[in-house]
């Protein structure tokens, strides 16, 4: 039988597809190039679950460069995808650019359960910043770094407030 991937490129070039998971998918760089590629042409692709396949640092490089140029994409879950610093930094760079991704009310995008130390989590947290679309986003989970990334994500907080900026 062909490659999951392979299916996954024709459904995400396919006009009319409006959601697609690849939960534990066995993705690797190849099929993700495919998936990719797809990315970057389809306009009707509203929500993509790359959950749980081990694409790390590397493929999530290839997936914000695609979403770059993608229009569409509304919700983008990236759990336990054993994506690290790197990754959390190139997921900022698009938040800074994408408007689309997290403007609306479907479940929120996700990074849930990759390693992302307070290095990834101050690049997220500063984007985050400046995002104006994105609704709801969930952090990592289980951090070996929770405690200051409790603190990080409270000093904004905090600053709000104390400027009068937060009702």
């Amino acid at each position: 039988p062909p490659p999951r991937s392979h299916s996954s490129r024709h459904t995400l070039n396919n006009a009319v597809t409006y959601s697609n998971s690849l939960f534990k998918n066995s993705i690797g760089i190849r099929g993700l190039q495919a998936i990719c590629a797809a990315l970057k042409i389809n306009g009707t692709l509203r929500t993509l679950s790359l959950e749980c396949n081990e694409i790390r640092d590397e493929g999530v490089a290839l997936v914000t460069e695609a979403l770059a140029t993608n229009s569409s994409l509304e919700r983008l879950t990236l759990s336990e995808i054993q994506m690290g610093d790197r990754g959390a930094e190139s997921i900022a760079g698009l938040l800074l650019t994408n408007t689309t991704l997290g403007n609306t009310t479907s479940p929120p995008s996700r990074l849930l359960r990759n390693p992302i130390t307070k290095i990834g989590m101050r690049a997220l947290l500063q984007a985050l910043q400046s995002n104006i679309t994105l609704q709801t986003f969930r952090i990592p989970e289980c951090s070996p770094e929770s405690d200051e990334i409790a603190r990080l994500l409270a000093d904004p907080v905090r600053a709000a407030w104390a400027s009068g900026e937060a009702d």
